[in-house]
């Protein structure tokens, strides 16, 4: 798959680099759970084309028709389109959909196959007050109890400032297992139930500046959860 890619605007390194990626995701380690990977490559390295070619590959060779970019601005989805279309991939065949173009309602969410979701880490946790829905729960019902494809975390550091801390009280708070309460940020707790919740998805974390503090690194599921991230 990365021969046929020679063609395209993708560079020998950043090839090597969704390579890594692409072995690494596609191996389970945990109760089913398949790896994660950090991508933490300076500004103006090329996430985005990496992004996109991981995309590329999965969607050529594993068919995987789903996929979720997370990212800190609406505007960002120009960037994407870009670097998708740069390595080869049409909108005609795998579309890229701003999350806020699509309503609460369910069937807001049909017709959503050969996509990718593009969310930012505010609207994953908007709320309608008339349905009492979030956009959180409407992905998850899309994406489904199996699914494989990529959930990527781009610019990641946005979900920082997450916290645990054992509680004994259950009332009101969100509980892991062993009694551990999470809290902090919404988007913090949300982007950490999203893996939870999709044990099979192929977890990717993108971010120049992901390590800067250790309250930003608490959203790495797969580092401080179960200790294997790579």
């Amino acid at each position: 798959m990365l021969e046929k890619m020679r063609k395209k605007k993708i560079q020998n390194l950043e090839r090597l680099v969704q390579y890594f990626i692409t072995i690494c995701c596609s191996h389970y380690y945990y109760q089913h759970y398949l790896k994660g990977f950090y991508l933490g490559d300076g500004a103006g390295v090329g996430k985005g084309r990496q992004i996109a070619g991981c995309i590329y590959e999965n969607f050529r060779t594993r068919e995987l028709t789903k996929h979720v970019w997370l990212s800190a601005s609406s505007d960002l989805i120009n960037d994407a389109r870009r670097d998708l279309s740069d390595i080869g991939l049409s909108e005609d065949e795998l579309r890229c959909v701003d999350i806020k173009q699509l309503g609460y309602e369910k069937r807001d969410w049909k017709d959503l196959d050969n996509c990718i979701l593009f969310v930012t880490y505010t609207s994953l946790v908007n709320k309608s007050a008339k349905l009492k829905v979030t956009r959180f729960e409407r992905l998850i019902a899309w994406l489904g109890d199996n699914f494989e494809g990529l959930l990527i975390f781009d610019e990641g550091h946005k979900a920082k400032n997450l916290i645990f801390k054992e509680s004994a009280k259950t009332t009101g708070r969100t509980l892991l297992h062993g009694g551990i309460e999470l809290t902090g940020t919404q988007a913090g707790q949300a982007v950490f139930r999203l893996q939870d919740k999709l044990p099979r998805a192929r977890i990717l974390y993108a971010s120049a500046t992901g390590v800067t503090e250790v309250l930003i690194t608490y959203y790495y599921y797969y580092h401080y959860y179960h200790n294997y991230c790579y």
